[in-house]
């Protein structure tokens, strides 16, 4: 006989396997799960359930979740963000190299972050970006694209918004550092002359030599 406590101990191993999705079979149960929450009607209840998808960083699970929006658009939903929600997209930046994240995942965030900080003021009230916030952002960039590649174009706008931080009268050290370094960033990607290292160390820059976008689930072989 099965008790609770192992009839939770198995679902939990079992949703463990799907979320890392490290065989085929997994990759397969997660692509399906995808499909899934794209076809239900989209809610904040379940943003928790959107960020472990965008969290695999498995490509096909994550198109398969964000089929028919332009990825920019798709976390509208969240209407009123909240530090949750920023906390929680600004520590998946942070963990992962900057080749490494999903380029759609990328634009994802980014809509949702622009939209916070399209106000900068309202924005920094909502969540008090940091420098590092900030940095672990714009690792992000494309340098080997120009500033039209759709994630370089939001990250751009996006840095352009923060950079209304340095403002003229600001006492604030941490606006002023935060609206700084976003006009730095910006100004050494578009100045051909200069590279983002100039504004950002080379341990955040750092490509890793592999990217892992995740097994091909069934459906799509």
């Amino acid at each position: 006989m099965f008790n609770e406590q192992t009839l939770n101990k198995l679902k939990q191993e079992s949703l463990f396997e799907v979320l890392n999705a490290k065989n085929t079979r997994a990759a397969s149960a997660l692509y399906a799960y995808a499909r899934y929450l794209n076809q239900i009607p989209l809610q904040y209840g379940f943003f928790p359930l959107y960020m472990k998808i965008f969290e695999t960083n498995n490509q096909y699970a994550v198109d398969a979740l964000i089929e028919g929006f332009e990825p920019e658009r798709f976390l509208d939903l969240v209407v009123v963000p909240n530090h949750f929600v920023l906390r929680a997209i600004f520590k998946t930046l942070d963990v992962h190299r900057p080749n490494t994240l999903y380029e759609k995942t990328v634009r994802a965030f980014c809509g949702i972050i622009k939209r916070v900080y399209h106000i900068v003021e309202d924005g920094y009230r909502t969540f008090s970006v940091t420098v590092t916030d900030l940095n672990n952002l714009a690792k992000h960039l494309n340098e080997r694209e120009s500033q039209d590649y759709p994630a370089n174009r939001v990250i751009l706008d996006i840095l352009q918004d923060m950079s209304g931080l340095d403002r003229r009268h600001e006492t604030d050290k941490a606006k002023l550092d935060v609206g700084r370094q976003a006009n730095r960033i910006r100004g050494d990607f578009l100045d051909n002359q200069r590279k983002l290292i100039q504004a950002i160390t080379d341990v955040v820059l750092k490509r890793s030599e592999t990217v892992d976008l995740g097994i091909t689930p069934e459906q799509v072989q």
